[in-house]
């Protein structure tokens, strides 16, 4: 409770300061837009290129070796990334893998790249360890980690310092996160969560959760969104930001150490059912540093 009344009176006061300055907060209001609408512009650009990258390397490993090998035991196998195919090396040829998507992950600071094979994978040979293939910078297998699942799973994720991981999973509209400790594989707790999370610290997770229903809501899921803080180190949540009958609120990014909330705003609980046509918004923008950890 105390640490709950710590929060509010920090934030409060540096909203406060804020606040005090009209021009400041329009200023820093107008900027943030601009950075979403450059942030957007830059998505799109970004899947453009990956389009483009994705089509080359089709065409690339299109001309790679698809036999199919046999199941039986081979001495040495050794694996390969290349864009998003993932390969078995056998005897210097490469063996392009069949339903595997190769992706990338931080750590320390450094992208590291990984794969899923999953148990139920019919390619998977009989010698192969089911899991999480994970890569190192340099493109070296450093671990198979015990997890994952192309049928459900967006990925693992990574804290910043390599310590924690993040199983992900749940339902299209409702993502779960199960968190371990690496490499000893300890269960730590887990959370469910709407959009992206945002590890910006080491045991420190940031998300949109959902709880009520929005009478009268024209969207699905029609429920109100909060912000919740996760931390690993006492499996303690809490809620930094909370809705009201009149105010909706989204995770929106991290921009330059400030945590972007987007709070939409009706009139009146009635106008939920409108609101697409008439959409209300508020920017907040909080240093996550002033944050109660």
């Amino acid at each position: 409770m105390k640490n709950c009344i710590k929060l509010v009176i920090v934030l409060s006061i540096f909203l406060g300061c804020n606040k005090t300055n009209d021009e400041n907060i329009e200023e820093l209001s107008n900027s943030i837009n601009d950075q979403i609408q450059k942030n957007n512009q830059l998505s799109i650009e970004i899947n453009q290129l990956k389009e483009t990258i994705s089509s080359l390397e089709d065409e690339l490993n299109s001309n790679d070796s698809q036999d199919v090998l046999d199941d039986v035991y081979y001495e040495n196998i050794q694996y390969r990334i290349r864009g998003q195919s993932a390969f078995r090396v056998i005897e210097n040829r490469e063996y392009l893998m069949s339903g595997v998507t190769a992706t990338s992950t931080w750590i320390n600071n450094r992208r590291h790249n990984y794969f899923i094979l999953d148990r139920s994978n019919e390619t998977r040979l009989t010698q192969e360890q089911w899991g999480t293939y994970l890569f190192n910078w340099e493109g070296d297998l450093i671990e198979i980690l015990p997890f994952g699942s192309t049928s459900e799973s967006r990925g693992i994720f990574f804290s910043p310092d390599g310590k924690y991981f993040g199983v992900d999973g749940g339902t299209f509209v409702l993502r779960g996160m199960t968190f371990y400790s690496f490499k000893e594989y300890e269960e730590i707790g887990n959370i469910s969560y709407i959009g992206d999370i945002f590890w910006r610290e080491n045991t420190v997770i940031y998300t949109t959760h959902r709880n009520e229903y929005i009478r009268y809501a024209s969207w699905d899921p029609n429920h109100y969104f909060y912000i919740e803080v996760f931390n690993l180190s006492d499996n303690r949540k809490m809620v930094l930001y909370d809705y009201t009958e009149l105010t909706n609120l989204f995770l929106h990014d991290f921009i330059h150490d400030h945590l972007i909330i987007i709070e939409t705003i009706v009139d009146s609980i009635d106008n939920w059912r409108y609101y697409f046509d008439n959409p209300q918004y508020n920017v907040l923008s909080i240093n996550y540093n002033y944050l109660v950890k």
